[in-house]
């Protein structure tokens, strides 16, 4: 008969597994759900639009991340193990992870900078903490994949590959993209309260909501990872490491879609507006009421919405 304490131990690690292989299956279940949810979407405004850097990474991400998470599920369900398992997992999927992580935060950098009207002070500084950032993620998963390679095993009581210790590289792993993304959640709200309540344009608005949303749903995911790699348990970290991977994609995927839906319905207004103008600026050629309120110029369009409605009111 085993010791009292060998039995609690064995239980222990029985437990995490099974918490760790739920959580990791939850995660890829719940992106794939959002990407039926979300596929007309995906047809409608990414698959349709102009070909560009930002649409091609998007889709490349989303799916490329979407099998990782199904491949990494079906390793960690204890049914398909082989003995190459620990390497798919910790020399293919954690590296492809890092590099997620890049793309998730540039498709974000591209769209916030809009919001500061590309202005070259903030995109130099996001653009070399976003660098910085990369380099240093980049460079501490691969000290954690050289340190941690032997202390990988799999355990035949949890039936699942298991890390026996962890290092400080691998909390830098997540810690050093916080960096970035605080700085992007600092900028946005600060963007938000400095602009007046009256100027925001729907594409405004959502980058404005959705990018607080994401980004400081992004920094509690983050912020799990790192207190979790901190643990002096290290079976700890696979509660949490993919599942907010797959929050992270989720999230990202989502915030694009509405972007790019936003884009559109301002395109559309913005074709409406110019129409109106050109229709007044016709009027106002054989009105002399109309005529001091005409824009110059029959190509120009007045975004000022209450300016459109009172010269509309004065033509009815």
């Amino acid at each position: 008969m085993l010791p009292p304490s060998v039995v609690d131990e064995i239980e222990r690690e029985i437990h995490i597994a099974t918490i760790a292989r739920n959580i990791t299956v939850a995660g890829a279940v719940v992106v794939l759900y959002d990407h039926v949810l979300t596929f007309d979407d995906e047809i409608r405004l990414i698959w349709k639009a102009p070909s560009s850097f930002i649409k091609w990474i998007f889709l490349v991400n989303r799916y490329l991340t979407e099998v990782c998470l199904l491949a990494i599920a079906n390793e960690m369900s204890g049914f398909s193990y082989t003995y190459n398992s620990k390497e798919y997992v910790f020399y293919g999927f954690l590296p492809y992870g890092v590099f997620s992580i890049l793309t998730a935060n540039l498709m974000a950098f591209l769209k916030v900078v809009t919001l500061w009207n590309k202005s070259p002070r903030v995109v130099f500084w996001l653009s070399s903490i976003l660098l910085l950032s990369f380099l240093t993620s980049a460079g501490c998963m691969t000290a954690s994949m050289i340190i941690l390679a032997p202390y990988i095993e799999w355990s035949p009581v949890a039936n699942i590959c298991v890390l026996m210790k962890t290092t400080p590289t691998l909390t830098a792993v997540w810690a050093a993209p916080m960096i970035f993304e605080f700085s992007v959640l600092a900028l946005t709200t600060y963007n938000a309260l400095s602009l007046p309540r009256h100027s925001g344009r729907p594409l405004v608005r959502i980058l404005h909501r959705d990018g607080m949303l994401f980004f400081l749903a992004l920094l509690l995911l983050r912020g799990m990872n790192v207190v979790f790699s901190l643990s002096t348990n290290p079976k700890l970290i696979a509660l949490t490491v993919f599942f907010s991977w797959a929050m992270v994609a989720l999230g990202i995927n989502r915030m694009m879609i509405n972007i790019r839906s936003s884009e559109q319905n301002d395109e559309r207004d913005d074709g409406e507006y110019e129409s109106v103008i050109l229709s007044l600026n016709y009027w106002a050629s054989s009105d002399s009421t109309l005529r001091s309120l005409a824009v110059p110029g029959s190509n120009r369009v007045n975004r000022d919405k209450d300016a459109i409605e009172l010269s509309v009111y004065y033509s009815t």
